[in-house]
């Protein structure tokens, strides 16, 4: 009897590690602005209803981004708002990890020029605004790139 509970500890444990019951994804897209790509952008998601958790990822060169989650964490299933934002302080930073203390700097410093007015936002300021923005996201995505188009229009 013994042995049964503590083999049915261990399996349950194992599978608590392992992720099942909730799930996790990563998500992959690509960022334009008018049929560009974009370059440098911070691209966010806000989980809705309370359930998850933020995570962000900035551009490369092609408007690519992959965003895991914080840390070693991945987003859990649900749906997402989606913000990009993109300041010539986010470009200095695009070669920062998100979770690492350079970028957690970044992001400090990000939110104190935010609260003077910021910088200028080099693309349409309501994709950066949780409020406004059209971007929303269901996850897990079946593996499909998002795409998220702007337009300068």
């Amino acid at each position: 009897m013994r042995r049964t509970i503590v083999s049915v500890v261990i399996v349950l444990g194992l599978l608590a590690l392992s992720g099942c019951g909730g799930g996790t994804t990563k998500v992959e897209g690509v960022v334009t602005l008018d049929d560009k790509p974009v370059e440098g952008a911070n691209v966010s998601f806000h989980p809705e209803g309370g359930k998850g958790t933020p995570a962000s990822s900035m551009t490369d060169s092609s408007g690519r981004f992959t965003v895991s989650g914080p840390g070693k964490a991945a987003f859990t299933p649900g749906t997402y708002k989606v913000t990009v934002t993109k300041t010539d302080v986010e470009i200095a930073a695009k070669d920062l990890k998100p979770g690492t203390p350079e970028y957690v700097k970044y992001m400090e410093k990000k939110a104190k020029q935010k609260e003077k007015g910021g910088p200028k936002s080099l693309i349409p300021e309501k994709y950066g605004e949780l409020k406004k923005t059209p971007f929303e996201v269901k996850i897990p995505t079946d593996g499909k790139a998002v795409e998220l188009k702007l337009s300068s229009k």
